[in-house]
């Protein structure tokens, strides 16, 4: 993400303002952006778009979002250091180009960026100032944070002058409620931030074996060094099925499991993002009735919940009968097993959540961005298959089957499998072109359960 910032001029009605414009994602068509100013009057304008336009000229974005009745003219510089903005009206009238110079930026701090604004008063110096605070990740000793605003006049005398914090947090401490509280500093001011304990965890990650495992350490670093999920938000399980409960009832793990997934959902409200990656290779110990049931019952409409898993969860999820909220991205058909067959430090993973993690990695990396559920699905197919040809997968493992359209069931001995991995949602809950993995839900509609159930690569293919 990036924030940029700089001065707002609209004839009389804004005079030398400060403006933030926060952008939580890139400058790739229907990314987000947010922009913060206040008009000469004193009026906070908070406001929220998508980009409707790019065009890429010599090495330079040039974006158009609008905010309302004002349609805004970006120009990003090749380098992403700094925009150059025009403002304009459905009239026709424009405002002079405006440069905001960048503040801050991280590719990868995308879905737990926050976003806080109010007044400033400090003795004569701001009076009824706009103030903006942005929280990139967390608060966490180290962590990031910047707060902008304009002095009414400066100690020196400057009227109007823009003071912008680029720091870090330090002695965070949690108190005894759950809030969070840490401390800034510019070198002159001291500033204190409590953050209130009303959210629960965004992530789950949990896994059905004994052993060694290589594979959750690098979900587990998608989501924090490239997704921008703070680790005090990633839960992981490592849940042992052979302590068999008593009776014949259910493992004491599949509790558990039920349990977090339930609390997961139960916490998540429209806009939040709730991720969970299950690594159950059979498939057979999370019951997908149960957790197809446990959706509808919890879900609220809004919420991005994205599963990705290492077998297919099937039955609940999938019933055409009851449109049931989720993504899911899922290694294989169910009519097939997964097979661990990429080395990983000498420990075999499973090969799709190996080509996912990759793929967010490189994108982010280079700067591209976080891929569209389509790209992110096709991308990991592609990587998964040349790993295969190129002979690096562990030979139980049968690539894709020659029509993926058709998987071949796994062999009746259970030791080796074709893999086709499958993503399946109803098409009334979002858009797979349109939104990005494990963004808030950009679309005014997105999130509800309602639809038919689509199924890719079946549907996707002509």
């Amino acid at each position: 993400m990036y924030i940029y910032g700089g001065k707002l001029n609209w004839f009389q009605t804004a005079v030398n303002e400060n403006i933030i414009f926060v952008v939580p994602a890139g400058f790739a068509l229907n990314d987000p952006i947010c922009a913060y100013w206040q008009w000469t009057t004193k009026v906070n304008v908070c406001s929220s778009g998508v980009i409707d336009s790019v065009t890429n000229t010599g090495g330079k974005y040039q974006v158009n979002i609008s905010f309302g009745q004002f349609l805004f003219n970006i120009i990003v510089a090749s380098d992403f250091e700094t925009l150059t903005v025009t403002m304009r009206n459905p009239k026709g009238d424009h405002s002079k180009p405006m440069p905001l110079d960048r503040q801050y930026g991280n590719f990868g701090e995308v879905p737990s960026t926050s976003v806080y604004t109010g007044k400033l008063n400090w003795l004569k110096n701001a009076q009824n100032e706009m103030i903006t605070l942005v929280i990139p990740v967390d608060i966490s000793n180290g962590a990031h944070v910047g707060l902008y605003y304009e002095w009414t006049v400066d100690s020196a005398g400057v009227k109007k002058k823009n003071h912008y914090i680029n720091t870090i947090f330090r002695e965070v401490t949690t108190l005894p409620n759950g809030d969070v509280k840490g401390t800034f500093d510019d070198g002159v001011y001291t500033f204190e931030v409590t953050m209130h304990d009303d959210q629960q965890v965004t992530a789950l990650i949990v896994r059905f074996s004994a052993g060694t495992d290589h594979g959750t350490p690098l979900v587990q670093d998608m989501l924090t060094k490239h997704l921008g999920f703070a680790q005090s938000d990633v839960e992981v399980y490592f849940l042992d099925l052979s302590k068999q409960g008593a009776s014949g009832q259910d493992p004491p793990a599949v509790a558990t499991f039920k349990i977090k997934f339930t609390a997961l959902l139960t916490g998540a409200s429209a806009g939040d993002v709730r991720f969970v990656y299950i690594d159950d290779v059979t498939g057979n110990v999370v019951n997908g009735v149960w957790v197809g049931g446990t959706i509808r019952q919890y879900f609220k409409p809004g919420v991005n919940l994205t599963m990705v898993t290492s077998s297919c969860l099937f039955n609940g999820l999938l019933d055409p009968s009851a449109p049931t909220a989720g993504i899911l991205l899922a290694a294989c058909h169910e009519s097939q097993i997964n097979i661990r067959a990429q080395n990983v430090n000498n420990d075999l993973v499973d090969p799709w959540i190996y080509a996912i993690t990759a793929v967010i990695k490189k994108q982010v990396q280079r700067q591209g961005g976080v891929p569209s559920y389509d790209v992110l699905f096709n991308e990991a197919k592609r990587s998964v298959k040349k790993s295969f040809d190129g002979g690096q997968l562990d030979p139980n493992y049968k690539g894709p089957s020659t029509d993926e359209t058709k998987p071949i069931p796994s062999s009746d001995s259970g030791n080796t499998s074709n893999q086709d991995p499958q993503l399946i949602f109803y098409n009334g809950y979002f858009d797979p072109s349109a939104e990005r993995f494990l963004f808030p839900f950009e679309a005014v509609n997105g999130g509800q359960a309602k639809g038919d159930v689509t199924r890719y690569p079946d549907d996707e293919l002509p």
